[in-house]
């Protein structure tokens, strides 16, 4: 059976964490990669690999076949001029993305 609210609440963290990754991931000339377990280990146990596959889909990542979904890459907009390897820890991203985790998922 499922969980409505618990099913909307986890719908909203996808949201937010995919607003914070686009936040990060905003120059369409460049290409990005970042790896499934550097996002998902920001997010609560039990809904973590949900809210990270559907998180990185948002934002136009997919995962890397030859990799087993290891790491996810986003293509450039337009002409490809960098690749950049994300890194949560820049700017405290992973801090925003746990932080928009306690609040939303923590209370649910």
């Amino acid at each position: 059976m499922c969980n409505c609210s618990q099913l909307g609440i986890e719908t909203l963290l996808v949201e937010e964490v995919a607003a914070i990754l686009s936040d990060y991931c905003d120059e369409e000339e460049t290409a990005y990669s970042i790896e499934f377990l550097d996002l998902r280990v920001c997010l609560p146990d039990s809904i973590a690999d949900r809210v990270t596959h559907r998180a990185l889909r948002a934002c136009d990542f997919a995962p890397d076949t030859e990799r087993d979904g290891e790491v996810w890459h986003k293509p450039p907009v337009g002409k490809w001029r960098h690749q950049h390897d994300v890194d949560l820890t820049h700017q405290d991203y992973d801090h925003l993305i746990t932080i928009a985790s306690k609040n939303i998922w923590g209370y649910a």
